[in-house]
């Protein structure tokens, strides 16, 4: 496309590198108008107004002659006049002047700009050699993570390469023996169940322990496919390959599932059954996505978008050495895998909530607002719904040093807020974060869970999560209430979560003199509570629906009963019949009285007056 103002051009393609085009006319061919030379292409309004012929015509086009006379010639007057119009012969001296010359297509110098370089696979937890403290030893971590350790160690001197693996806490499997390293492992984690190396030909998993011997195993690759991240489950790993490959095995070897993604594969990450996948999109490469996989039932859990942060406005956009990247994925601690996180480049930490819109991502970490010195670099670890375990260190790209053993920071999670009016900026941002502590809560409560235990883990953890989501919002209504914002205030109100909540907040409306925010909040909580009891009706109700059918099923299986059994003596048949007609009595007259509960009445009565729930802090 033409550049506005200027003699150039700017082109693109698919893979993001743009090419512009200076001087495409030189002087003589652009037409004067007035004091400015312009270009007279930036006329044209459509694709029609310039045409381009052919090499035989030495690569001359013309103009639409509406830009001069209005109008165009028949084709045949421009078979007729080479493309041209007939006019006296100043008018066609002054057309010779405005022709483009065929060397303006190969004379003028082409500038070409690449884009932004594509995101290469990376390990996440993994680190790199930093070469300013390269000793005798070189020693890195292949990955470190909340579980323990894995850590690649070469001799300078002697060449000689192993692997050490040990865990955080010594009680739960002691140190595992040496791997020696005759492969060149580059990839490598820690899961619940073995850890999991990989070199450019060759995976390697071994077994904490194990009810057979020799149960770990290897796996050569082809040679046009190497491994490029990878990562453990409860059981079952994972292998991302060169060739967009997903390949996923058993916790002892056997092949699960081999799947071709459409882009190559960035970063992997798993927990218990779930499998999260970074790749890249095949004709957008610098666009990453994302798919949760639940590999046990072998189904899509999730989808989307990874959102990275922007660069700031007073650095040099064309400067793409310095572009936002991906640096760590990973699943959010105690979330049932409902929720996912992410961290890039310039420190900004966001989890994706199911409960927020359908799915969405929601900043939470800012390593630069969180750090004490511009000095420091936080290395995320993992992340839970309330903090962030980071190690401080002087650079992100290398991570921390194995000697001395990194010191965990554990870092609450912070929502970026903005001061209200009337209210504090700590309390506005403790609000937002409890909001987004339930909102992976109650996605965590919405999974099914086989185990009784992990349920009521889980119904635990919301109604801990509800309560100082109350905590924090009540805060916020207090200073609401203080700058006599008591619009704002009815409206965190009708986001408390629990009806007691209502009653501390309507006591403390009372208290501080303002009466009309009190009543307001107390007819909120009386709609919640009809709001219960209808719920708790509609419970009833199906139930005793259900005792209906009991007792009908009951009756009919009594008469089938009967008539299955062989006649009875002639002195009881008036006595069974007898008995026969009393059940059939008290079932109908059972179901005649389940139409005249005081819940069904109360209902009906609800229903009569238009009982449906009404925003006390909606306009009139």
């Amino acid at each position: 496309d033409w550049i506005e103002g200027e003699n150039a051009l700017v082109m693109t393609n698919a893979d993001g590198e743009w090419a512009k085009w200076e001087n495409v006319l030189s002087p003589s061919e652009l037409v004067a108008e007035g004091d400015s030379k312009t270009n007279p292409f930036f006329e044209a309004t459509s694709a029609e107004e310039l045409k381009f012929f052919s090499d035989e015509e030495d690569s001359k086009f013309s103009v639409k002659d509406t830009m001069l006379d209005g109008e165009l010639d028949d084709d045949d007057d421009m078979e007729d006049d080479d493309g041209f119009v007939e006019e006296d012969e100043k008018e066609n001296c002054h057309r010779e002047l405005a022709q483009p010359a065929a060397t303006a297509y190969v004379s003028a110098p082409v500038v070409v700009a690449k884009g932004p370089k594509p995101q290469g696979p990376f390990q996440v937890n993994s680190t790199k050699v930093n070469p300013d403290t390269v000793g005798a030893q070189k020693r890195r971590f292949l990955c470190y993570n909340t579980l323990g350790s894995v850590v690649a160690t070469e001799d300078t001197n002697s060449g000689l390469k192993n692997v050490e693996m040990s865990f955080h806490d010594t009680s739960k499997g002691g140190r595992m023996p040496t791997i020696t390293d005759d492969v060149g492992y580059q990839l490598g984690v820690c899961g619940e169940k073995g850890v999991l190396l990989a070199a450019k030909s060759q995976i390697f998993f071994k077994p904490y322990e194990s009810w057979t011997k020799d149960s770990e195993w290897t796996l050569e690759m082809p040679e046009d496919e190497r491994p490029t991240t990878i990562a453990c489950g409860d059981d079952f790993v994972a292998v991302a390959t060169s060739q967009n490959f997903l390949r996923v095995f058993t916790s002892y070897g056997a092949q699960k599932e081999v799947l071709n993604f459409e882009g190559p594969i960035v970063s992997l990450a798993a927990s218990n059954d779930a499998l999260a996948v970074c790749y890249r999109e095949h004709f957008s490469e610098c666009k990453l996505k994302f798919k949760v996989l639940d590999v046990e039932k072998r189904v899509e859990k999730y989808a989307g978008n990874i959102p990275l942060s922007s660069l700031n406005s007073d650095e040099d956009d064309n400067s793409h050495e310095d572009a936002v990247r991906l640096t760590w994925m990973g699943f959010v601690e105690n979330s049932s895998e409902s929720a996912l996180a992410t961290c890039d480049s310039a420190g900004v930490c966001r989890i994706y909530s199911k409960q927020s819109f359908g799915g969405s991502w929601t900043p939470c970490f800012d390593s630069k607002k969180a750090r004490d010195s511009d000095l420091e670099k936080h290395w995320i670890v993992s992340l839970s719904n309330k903090e962030c375990k980071t190690v401080v260190c002087k650079s992100v790209e290398y991570g921390p040093s194995v000697n001395p053993k990194p010191v965990l920071s554990i870092l609450p999670l912070s929502v970026p807020a903005l001061k209200l009016e009337g209210s504090s900026f700590d309390i506005e941002e403790k609000g937002l974060t409890a909001n987004l502590a339930l909102n992976v809560c109650k996605a965590a409560a919405s999974e099914k869970f086989c185990d009784a235990n992990a349920k009521r883990v889980r119904d635990r953890e919301l109604a801990e999560a509800k309560a100082n989501f109350d905590k924090a919002m009540l805060k916020c209504l207090g200073e609401a209430a203080k700058a006599d914002k008591l619009a704002r205030a009815g409206d965190i109100a009708a986001t408390f979560e629990r009806p007691a909540t209502l009653d501390l907040a309507a006591k403390y409306a009372k208290g501080v003199k303002k009466f009309n925010l009190a009543e307001r909040i107390l007819m909120l909580a009386d709609d919640e509570e009809e709001e219960e009891d209808s719920s708790d009706d509609e419970d009833s109700s199906d139930d005793e629906d259900d005792d209906e059918k009991d007792d009908g099923k009951k009756v009919k299986d009594d008469f089938e009963a009967a008539a299955k059994t062989p006649a009875p003596a002639p002195s009881s048949v008036v006595k069974q019949q007898k008995v026969q007609k009393e059940n059939i009595a008290v079932a109908s007259g059972k179901k005649r009285d389940s139409k005249s509960t005081p819940s069904t009445l109360k209902k009906k009565a609800r229903k009569s007056t238009g009982g449906d729930k009404v925003n006390p802090f909606a306009r009139k």
